[in-house]
C-alpha cells in the first residue's frame, strides 16, 4: 500500500506486515537538565527564621516600654499639681519637681513606632507570598527603615542619657531622675521606687532593642548575599 499525504509512512516487515514509522525518541520524555529543583540556601532560611525570633522579641520589648512610658505620664499628669507636707520644715510643696517631660514622650513615641512597625513585619513574614519577599522595593524598605529605626533608637537613647545625667547634676529634672531621687521616701501617694525602676527598665530594654534591630539588619544583608550566591548557581548549572 501506498502512503499518502494523510498517512503516516510505513514499511513492510520481515512477514509483510506494514507498520508505521515512529521515531523512537517520541516515546520518551525529553531529559531534564540537572539541578533544576534547588532547595532554599540553607544560611538564608537561618537568617530568616533567626530574624522572625528577633522582631517577635523587639515587639514583646517596645510593647513594654510603650505601657511604662504611658504609665509615667499618666502617673505626672494627675498628681503634677499635688502638695505634700514637709515634715522637716513644716511648709508644703509639690510632689513634682519643674520637669522636662520631653524625654518621656521621645521614648513613648519610638517604642510606638516600633510596635506598628514590627507587627508590619511580622505579618510580612507569615502570610506574604514568596515572589513579594524577593521585590526590590520590599527589600529597599527593609534596608532603609531598619537604618532609621536603628539610627532613632540610638537618638533617642542618648537624648534620655543626656537628660538624666543633667537632673543627676540638680540642672535639669525629668521623669527618671526625679521618680529615682525620691525612690527612698516612704509613706508617699506616688509610687516612686516603682516608677524609677520602670524607667530604668526602659532604658536597659531600648538599649537590647537597638542591638537586636542592627543584628536583625546584618542578618538581612547576609541572606540577600545568600539568596543572590543561589541565583547565579542555578543560572551556572541550569547551561551543564
Amino acid at each position: 500500500m501506498s502512503s499518502t499525504a494523510y498517512e503516516p509512512y510505513h514499511h513492510v516487515g520481515a512477514h509483510g506486515e506494514e507498520k508505521p514509522l515512529v521515531h523512537e525518541r517520541s516515546h520518551q520524555s525529553p531529559p531534564r537538565p540537572p539541578h533544576t529543583r534547588r532547595s532554599a540556601p540553607k544560611t538564608s532560611s537561618a537568617a530568616q527564621h533567626i530574624r522572625t525570633t528577633l522582631r517577635a522579641l523587639v515587639l514583646i520589648l517596645a510593647a513594654t516600654i510603650v505601657a511604662i512610658q504611658a504609665h509615667a505620664t499618666v502617673v505626672w499628669l494627675s498628681t503634677r499639681n499635688e502638695m505634700v507636707h514637709d515634715s522637716g520644715t513644716g511648709w508644703k510643696m509639690m510632689q513634682w519637681a519643674v520637669l522636662d517631660i520631653s524625654p518621656t514622650y521621645t521614648m513613648l513615641g519610638i517604642s510606638a513606632g516600633a510596635v506598628i512597625l514590627q507587627i508590619i513585619a511580622l505579618i510580612s513574614l507569615c502570610f506574604w507570598t514568596h515572589r513579594i519577599h524577593d521585590n526590590i522595593w520590599r527589600v529597599l524598605c527593609i534596608y532603609f527603615s531598619s537604618i532609621i529605626f536603628i539610627a532613632a533608637w540610638i537618638g533617642a537613647l542618648v537624648y534620655f542619657k543626656l537628660v538624666h545625667s543633667q537632673g543627676a547634676k540638680r540642672t535639669r529634672w525629668d521623669v527618671w531622675t526625679w521618680t529615682c531621687q525620691n525612690r527612698d521616701v516612704t509613706n508617699a501617694k506616688i509610687p516612686w521606687k516603682s516608677l524609677c525602676i520602670e524607667m530604668e527598665y526602659s532604658f536597659i530594654a531600648a538599649i537590647v532593642i537597638a542591638v537586636f534591630e542592627l543584628l536583625s539588619l546584618v542578618l538581612f544583608i547576609i541572606s540577600q548575599c545568600a539568596a543572590k550566591k543561589q541565583v547565579k548557581y542555578g543560572k551556572v548549572t541550569a547551561w551543564i
